[in-house]
């Protein structure tokens, strides 16, 4: 299980640094929080790495961001389970 989230890490970081240009120890420690953030919500890791991509007018890479963002996605995949 830790090589996978060293993998996810990795990825994310990876993903971080093609939108932002951020120092390294920085995109490290928010890919660090956006991953601690998507295990949480039981999120994909490649529902981040999309998320990351999106590119829009203020967008925001944040923690904060990220959460609110699981918390609907959390919502709308709840539904689709209970409601086929």
């Amino acid at each position: 299980m830790i090589e996978v989230r060293k993998a996810a890490l990795a990825w994310v970081r990876r993903a971080l640094c093609e939108e932002l240009r951020d120092p390294p120890e920085e995109l490290a420690q928010r890919a660090e929080n956006l991953v601690a953030i998507a295990e949480h919500y039981q999120v994909p890791i490649e529902a981040l790495i999309k998320w990351i991509h999106i590119r829009s007018y203020g967008k925001q890479w944040s923690a904060a961001e990220w959460r609110r963002w699981c918390q609907l996605f959390q919502q709308v995949h709840h539904r689709e389970i209970t409601n086929p």
